[in-house]
């Protein structure tokens, strides 16, 4: 009688694979595009995007900001009329989250904010940023005033975004609402 011998299975190591992000665990720091973009170029970006906060959209590998526009910032806290707060940061984005849809931007590099190009960007041939200060969750900058006064002018006669109650964001000096602050 022969006996067979045993078969032994040889280990081979196995290969992980990291999970895929999520667009909705998106960083709080908007990650720079992979190189830097010349002003005067074009950079389309496509959809899926990540909204990184109401003035930075990131699309792939590529993060741009809208230029010569503040906002919000992604986590900022608002005081309403009462002296209450909200999550203006969030709503910031939520709007532009909207705006952008499922459409590609065509969006021109004017500068750049360390390694993220600042930019005018079109959707289907509107410009996002004007769509924004129309919808009062971004305003021109002080020196840009005058190219968005018009789109200002309808953002506070409407009371809209952030001119309902003023621009009052809260900073980490305000201790409390405006209002209900006690006088030395």
């Amino acid at each position: 009688m022969t006996s067979a011998s045993p078969t032994v299975a040889t280990k081979r190591p196995v290969e992980a694979t990291p999970p895929a992000p999520s667009p909705l665990l998106a960083p709080a720091q908007p990650q720079a595009a992979s190189a830097l973009a010349p002003v005067g170029s074009t950079i389309v970006l496509q959809p899926p995007f990540t909204v990184v906060d109401g003035l930075t959209v990131r699309s792939g590998g590529s993060t741009v900001r809208l230029a010569q526009l503040d906002g919000p910032s992604r986590e900022a806290v608002c005081f309403d009329n009462a002296g209450g707060l909200w999550a203006c940061g969030l709503r910031a984005r939520v709007t532009l989250h909207n705006l952008l849809a499922d459409s590609p931007l065509d969006c021109r590099v004017v500068g750049q904010e360390g390694t993220t190009p600042l930019v005018h960007c079109r959707r289907d041939g509107t410009d996002l940023g004007r769509e924004l200060v129309v919808a009062g969750w971004a305003r021109p900058r002080l020196d840009q005033q005058a190219d968005y006064s018009s789109e200002v002018r309808k953002a506070q006669a409407a009371g809209a975004g952030l001119w309902e109650t003023g621009w009052r964001i809260r900073t980490r000096a305000d201790p409390a609402p405006p209002e209900r602050r006690s006088s030395p």
